[in-house]
C-alpha cells in the first residue's frame, strides 16, 4: 500500500519529519533552511509513503531525488549527495498553518495531535507560520524530544 503527500520530508537528528501545509506556506523554504543547517533531505514537493511492517517509510519519486523546489524559482536547487537520504521512517508530522495568534506562535508548548498515515497513528505537531529560523529551531528541538 502506498500514499502520495504534498509536502517535504527531512531527516532531523535521524528522525523523519514530514512537513505538511497548504501550498505557499513555506515547506520547501523550511526544508532548504534545515538542509543548510546540516540535516538531510529525503523528499520535497511530493513525498511517497509506503507501509513497512509497523512503520511508514517516506521517499522521493525518482525524478525528485536530491532536488528541492522553492516557490518563485523556476529551477530546482540541487542538494549535495551527502545531504540526501533515499528514504527514512516518518516519525512525526509538522503541520504548518496560517492565522494563529502571536501567543500561539511563541508558545512553548505546541498543539500536538495525531493523524493516520497508511493505517499507522503518527504524532502531529501543529505550528503556526512564523520566521523560518524560529520554525527550524522548534523542529530541531521537537526532533530530540518527540518519539
Amino acid at each position: 500500500m502506498t500514499q502520495t503527500i504534498h509536502g517535504s520530508l527531512i531527516s532531523i537528528h535521524g528522525k523523519g519529519v514530514l512537513l505538511c501545509g497548504i501550498p505557499g506556506i513555506g515547506k520547501s523554504r523550511l526544508a532548504f533552511h534545515l538542509v543548510q543547517k546540516g540535516h538531510a533531505l529525503v523528499a520535497d514537493d511530493t513525498v511517497l509513503l509506503k507501509k513497512a511492517r509497523q512503520s511508514v517509510i517516506g521517499f522521493a519519486p525518482k525524478k525528485g531525488v536530491g532536488k528541492l523546489h522553492r516557490r518563485g524559482h523556476s529551477e530546482y536547487d540541487e542538494i549535495e549527495p551527502e545531504q540526501v537520504h533515499r528514504a527514512c521512517e516518518v516519525c512525526w508530522v509538522a503541520h504548518l498553518v496560517k492565522g494563529r495568534s502571536l501567543l500561539q506562535t511563541y508558545a512553548k508548548t505546541p498543539t500536538i495531535n495525531s493523524q493516520y498515515l497508511l493505517g499507522k497513528l503518527i504524532p502531529e505537531v501543529i505550528l503556526p507560520k512564523q520566521p523560518i529560523k524560529l520554525l527550524a529551531y522548534k523542529l530541531e528541538y521537537f526532533a530530540k524530544k518527540l518519539v
